[in-house]
């Protein structure tokens, strides 16, 4: 009987051993199969990782930015910067001004001495007081009747000489405070013994310490036509402290006008409607269609300083 209950334990201890191992190789199992498929997954989130093509996008600075408020931004206008002006490279006897040589190669200043007299009882300009003049070298015009010339006068001693001087200079004075767009006469010195046959153009320019007006004309004695080689462009002006007299006689050309009498032909049946023509057409054109540019002789001239 003892001998049968100890056979007994022994097939129950073997049939515990039996479980136990089954229950050991199915864990195993199992585990060995979760990790194969994590394995798997990984590798596979990986491959798609690698072949998964990646997508950026630049952002401005302003987009990362919080904003201050919510209205809408707007520019502020910047400060304009002032144009450099050019250093004058003329000086002589107290006057300065810039030459540019696109208008001539230099400049002969000199000092006229005065021409005494009885104004009149002599031709018209023979008396004068002592003045300075400039004459341009080279200038950018060869073939014309005048001198391209800068003068400076002493006003009030040319009144004391001329009072035809210095009624010009009261005309003038007169034109500069209501700056009208046209004039049935316009100031002119020096003083010439002809007349003005057309005014165009007219401009008013300042210069460095005065104010004057410029214009196109053309002076004859007698009915003429008008043309390049007699075109002049002048200014006349005064100091702002209304002793000195800044004036220009400079010739100037234009594609539209013959550039002799002979080419424009003496025949002129109508003399003031020609001449009104002629004035009004040269008014309509561009200031660059003149040779030398218009332009380019307002800017000699506000260059000019007078001490």
């Amino acid at each position: 009987m003892q001998n049968r209950n100890l056979v007994l334990l022994i097939l129950i201890i073997l049939l515990l051993g039996v479980c136990m191992l089954t229950l050991l190789v199915g864990a195993g199992g199992a585990l060995l199969f979760l990790r194969q498929r994590t394995q798997s997954k990984a590798e596979t989130v990986a491959t798609e990782a690698i072949n998964t093509p990646i997508w950026t996008e630049t952002v401005r600075p302003s987009e990362t930015m919080t904003p201050l408020s919510t209205e809408p931004a707007t520019a502020t206008p910047l400060p304009a910067i002032p144009t450099a002006q050019p250093t004058p490279n003329i000086d002589f006897n107290g006057i300065r001004f810039y030459l540019d040589l696109q208008l001539a190669e230099g400049v002969l200043p000199e000092l006229v001495p005065a021409s005494l007299g009885n104004a009149e009882e002599l031709l018209p300009g023979s008396v004068y007081p002592e003045y300075t003049q400039f004459t341009l070298q080279g200038y950018v015009i060869a073939d014309s009747f005048h001198a391209p010339r800068l003068y400076v006068y002493p006003i009030q001693a040319y009144r004391s000489l001329d009072r035809t001087a210095g009624a010009i200079a009261d005309q003038l004075s007169l034109l500069l405070k209501d700056r009208p767009p046209m004039a049935d006469e316009l100031p002119f010195l020096p003083i010439w013994n002809a007349a003005p046959l057309i005014y165009a153009k007219l401009s008013y320019v300042d210069f460095k310490n005065g104010s004057g007006l410029r214009y196109l004309t053309q002076f004859a004695q007698d009915v003429a036509p008008i043309y390049n080689q007699a075109l002049i462009y002048t200014y006349q002006g005064l100091t702002s402290d209304q002793n000195w007299y800044v004036a220009a006689v400079l010739p100037v050309t234009h594609p539209s006008l013959a550039d002799t009498a002979d080419e424009a032909g003496w025949e002129i049946a109508d003399p003031p409607a020609y001449y009104a023509q002629v004035a009004e057409q040269l008014s309509q054109e561009a200031d660059d269609s003149f040779t030398p540019s218009l332009s380019l002789l307002d800017a000699l001239i506000a260059s000019i300083r007078v001490w």
